[in-house]
């Protein structure tokens, strides 16, 4: 999943299958580092505790710093296209059903991939991205509510969906 102006950086895809070569019901999750219009750029070492309760705070990350086993793909029928993706957030949406299905995520602290982001790239369409990501978020957050044990945490998060979609907050985009 990754788009032409994105970069694997060498050793990125052995690195992760070797982090998720003794489970199948995983998926890896390495750093990346992120360029804005090729100028400035953060390293960023996606680290969580519970994978779960994380995903319903914030996508963790581009849709390429992940590498799934191709039976986790087809059990759910890869990434969905209907109109509450219609903007972005296809990765969020296919990594909080993983979630909810039990699928395990194995960070790899390392950066693996470059992503760019630019003025007028979707990433950067700040309206479009903040509707779908909330969307996304309410079609999944009963199923991933189900194996979070910490239910405080879905308070916390939804005052912030709630606020980032009026505006009220910048979160990641």
């Amino acid at each position: 999943f990754v788009d032409a102006d994105d970069e694997l950086l060498p050793n990125c895809i052995l690195r992760q299958v070797n982090s998720i070569s003794k489970c199948k019901n995983s998926f890896s999750v390495i750093g990346f580092r992120e360029y804005w219009n090729s100028e400035k750029y953060y390293d960023i070492y996606p680290t969580f505790g519970c994978v779960a309760s994380s995903l319903t705070l914030i996508n963790i990350g581009p849709p390429h710093i992940y590498l799934f086993h191709k039976s986790v793909v087809q059990d759910l029928n890869g990434f969905k296209s209907d109109e509450t993706v219609d903007g972005g957030h296809e990765d969020y949406d296919f990594i909080l059903r993983l979630v909810s299905k039990g699928v395990h995520a194995v960070s790899v602290n390392d950066i693996g991939v470059i992503y760019h982001k630019r003025d007028g790239s979707m990433a950067t369409n700040h309206e479009k991205m903040k509707k779908t990501q909330v969307l996304v978020w309410m079609k999944n957050i009963i199923n991933i509510s189900k194996i979070v044990k910490d239910y405080s945490n879905f308070i916390i998060n939804y005052t912030y969906q709630v606020e980032y979609l009026n505006n009220k907050n910048d979160g990641i985009y």
